[in-house]
């Protein structure tokens, strides 16, 4: 393996938390696996984190405690290429875990 001649300054995460907006816990596992995938296509890599206990808000402005895997990966060319793949999963995510919010964060 050779070093890059310039390394990446974008980070690309994607959450996935363990319940949906009414708290009720889902099997996170699929999903992860799933993310983890598209990340690694997109930055030649990805990092799983381990649960992270995280706080939001529900519907009604209260707290809702659920453990949250952070996926993340350097974002490489091969971005644009994989981006319709992540908005579909993103939006199918949301979907079928019946979320109020999906989190992405793309950082410099």
């Amino acid at each position: 393996m050779v070093a890059e001649p310039e390394a990446s300054s974008q980070v690309l995460s994607v959450y996935i938390p363990n319940k949906d907006r009414g708290g009720n816990v889902f099997d996170a596992a699929p999903w992860i696996k799933e993310a983890s995938e598209i990340l690694f296509r997109i930055g030649d890599g990805a990092t799983i984190t381990p649960p992270h206990d995280g706080v939001t808000s529900d519907e009604a402005g209260a707290p809702k405690w659920e453990k949250t895997v952070i996926i993340y990966t350097y974002v490489t060319e091969a971005f644009r290429g994989e981006l319709p793949r992540l908005r579909s999963f993103l939006h199918r995510f949301g979907r079928e875990t019946n979320q109020r919010e999906v989190g992405v964060e793309l950082r410099r």
